[in-house]
């Protein structure tokens, strides 16, 4: 099971990504600051993070900055929207999504789905 943690203000149903990924655990917090905090928690069980813009005093960027300085390694993406989202599990990068490649190509291949073949 993937956690992908969202912080964003939009009241968003994330029923289309949870049918269309079951393999994930969508986590959504409207309250930057808790959000923060939680990830500041349970970061080391979070596959990638989503942050949609003008969510709290703070910018996206230093958002960014704040949790990449704690969990390097974790993908974080700023979007404007969170119907972003779905452009960015599909490899498809508007210009309104703002990662390094490296961040883009991790949650891409966390939310892939991976066909095992059974053991014979």
């Amino acid at each position: 099971m993937k956690n992908i943690f969202l912080i964003s203000k939009e009241n968003f149903n994330l029923s289309f990504l949870t049918a269309s990924l079951p393999h994930t655990r969508w986590i959504h917090h409207k309250h930057c600051e808790e959000g923060i905090a939680s990830i500041s928690l349970f970061g080391k069980q979070l596959n990638g993070i989503f942050i949609t813009e003008d969510i709290s005093f703070l910018t996206p960027l230093q958002i960014h900055r704040l949790i990449k300085n704690q969990f390097p390694s974790l993908p974080v993406i700023i979007i404007q929207s969170c119907i972003d989202i779905n452009y960015c599990i599909k490899g498809n990068y508007p210009h309104s999504c703002l990662a390094s490649y490296h961040d883009f190509l991790s949650i891409q291949n966390s939310l892939s789905v991976t066909v095992q073949k059974p053991s014979i």
